[in-house]
């Protein structure tokens, strides 16, 4: 009887120690997924406020944020939704106000044309 009973109690415990192995490589797994899944929302987001401060070196802020709108669409089909989407709207904000600053400088610059 007691043979029967160690051999239960070891079934169980080898069963309940495969168990959590395999939880614990899934969660594993889901982490480096979901990792993979946010890295082109944290690129878009980190681009957008780059962009944002840069705004004053046209060079530098306007291509960054093309790519964190790029990054940010991307980002926002994979997962990462809250980065990816600060990003994107960082990066538009980036590209608007570089546009009107454009347009503001070449009427200026034909304003100040007429005046003379």
């Amino acid at each position: 009887m007691d043979e029967d009973k160690k051999e239960e109690v070891t079934g169980e415990v080898k069963e309940e120690v495969t168990g959590e192995v395999k939880d614990v490589k899934q969660e594993e797994v889901k982490e480096i997924k979901k990792e993979e899944k946010t890295g082109l929302s944290i690129a878009s987001m980190v681009l957008g406020i780059v962009s944002i401060v840069l705004i004053c070196f046209i060079w530098i802020s306007i291509p960054c944020a093309i790519l964190a709108v790029i990054f940010g669409f991307i980002g926002r089909k994979k997962g990462g939704k809250g980065m990816a989407t600060a990003g994107l709207v960082l990066g538009i904000i980036t590209l608007v106000f570089c546009i009107l600053g454009i347009i503001g400088a070449f009427n200026l610059g034909s304003y100040m044309e007429n005046m003379v």
